[in-house]
């Protein structure tokens, strides 16, 4: 079970970081799925997560995303939507 939260949190930053986005339901459940269910060994589940490492360091060298939020956009969308929500 281990395995497949360790390749999702992978494979999401991968997405997150090329995309800006996470789309659900994830687009690799059925391979997720099936490292739960375990139809992998933990050597290859290991490794796949070794190799998806790599893919989520050079996708954070080349992401365009901000190094931290905008914590004032985040403040002034929450406030404007609360206002709306209690009009």
């Amino acid at each position: 079970k281990f395995g497949m939260h360790l390749l999702r949190l992978l494979i999401e930053a991968e997405e997150l970081l090329t995309t800006g986005e996470i789309v659900f339901p994830l687009k690799r459940r059925d391979f997720l799925l099936s490292v739960r269910m375990g139809e992998f060994t933990l050597e290859q589940v290991l490794e796949l997560a070794e190799d998806t490492e790599d893919l989520v360091r050079s996708a954070y060298e080349k992401s365009q995303l901000r190094a931290k939020p905008a914590y004032n956009d985040i403040q002034d969308f929450v406030v404007k939507t609360l206002q709306n929500y209690f009009k």
